[in-house]
């Protein structure tokens, strides 16, 4: 749902890194929905590295007779960027990430799991955004948050729109699949 990186200092080669994961179970939404926190946070020599927060849905809540809203595309900045997710990019990812969720790999085991087709992992639409941010601003990107708004299928075109005060959103298919916001130095 929700992801907030921030770097705060570098780690030498062959430097210790203590990582330490902590979990919070999130008040119940209005619906009933259950979420969670899952805050990881890095540290070298006792001095802090990174922070990592990320939201999780554990239990959808009561769903509405009523279809939901498209939420609207924000109009945010230029496009600064455009790629096609090929058939293959789930597979690639999960070899990189060791993340091997059905959803992400084929076809067929994206059904299993209920979904229409097989989806690209948001982490990935994020670190393919921060790079091209990066690219674009010729800057590293120290802070990045986001929410990840829909579902993006292999094989779909994405535009990255990024404003200068820092938002951004990945766009497919006429719906926001990304919003957020980073800071560089």
């Amino acid at each position: 749902m929700d992801n907030a990186l921030e770097e705060h200092g570098h780690v030498a080669s062959g430097q210790p890194l203590l990582i330490r994961t902590v979990l919070r179970l999130l008040p119940p939404a209005s619906s009933g929905a259950l979420r969670c926190e899952l805050e990881t946070t890095g540290t070298a020599d006792g001095m802090p590295v990174f922070r990592c927060a990320s939201t999780y849905l554990i239990r959808r809540g009561a769903r509405s007779s009523a279809k939901p809203a498209q939420p609207e595309i924000p109009s945010i900045g230029i496009p600064i960027a455009r790629w096609v997710l090929d058939t293959a990019a789930g597979r690639r990812y999960a070899r990189l990430s060791c993340d091997w969720n059905p959803i992400h790999l084929f076809g067929w085991s994206a059904r299993l799991m209920g979904m229409r087709a097989p989806i690209i992992h948001g982490m990935h639409t994020l670190a393919a955004s921060c790079a091209a941010i990066e690219r674009d601003r010729d800057r590293h990107v120290t802070r990045i948050e986001c929410r990840f708004r829909a579902p993006v299928a292999l094989g779909s075109s994405l535009t990255l729109r990024a404003g200068q005060d820092g938002d951004f959103v990945v766009e497919f298919a006429d719906k926001a699949a990304v919003t957020g916001n980073c800071s560089l130095s």
